[in-house]
């Protein structure tokens, strides 16, 4: 049975700003998960409706190479952008957009060769 994707949404200081961390996508996978999908369209969506723009960050654990995770975190953040694309066809602006594959979680401490769902997702910012 598939695990559920996670969702941790940050505090933030700004009333109309929305920032998550959406995790916990199938190890070596981009596809996003239906907890994922309902919580952008229900969440984020709105916000793009409206004119918002998007920060994206890609991420993938430090199971793999570092060009399969780079390439991985890549398409998981391109995944995204592209279900809201479809839910938002207003051409809203993506700020800033990267793939960290498995770098950031590297710089945190994370060994190498270690699975943590914490580290297969994205950070969003609307």
């Amino acid at each position: 049975m598939a695990s559920p994707g996670k969702i941790q949404e940050y505090g933030s200081q700004a009333s109309d700003t929305i920032a998550a961390k959406l995790f916990n996508f199938d190890v070596g996978k981009f596809a996003i998960k239906p907890e994922h999908s309902n919580w952008l369209n229900n969440v984020v969506a709105p916000k793009l409706r409206d004119g918002g723009s998007l920060t994206i960050i890609g991420l993938a654990s430090r199971t793999g190479s570092d060009d399969f995770n780079m390439l991985l975190s890549h398409n998981r953040l391109r995944a995204v952008v592209d279900l809201l694309r479809k839910q938002v066809p207003n051409n809203f602006k993506v700020a800033f957009e990267v793939a960290k594959g498995e770098r950031a979680a590297m710089y945190a401490g994370e060994m190498d060769g270690v699975e943590n769902e914490t580290w297969r997702g994205v950070i969003i910012s609307v």
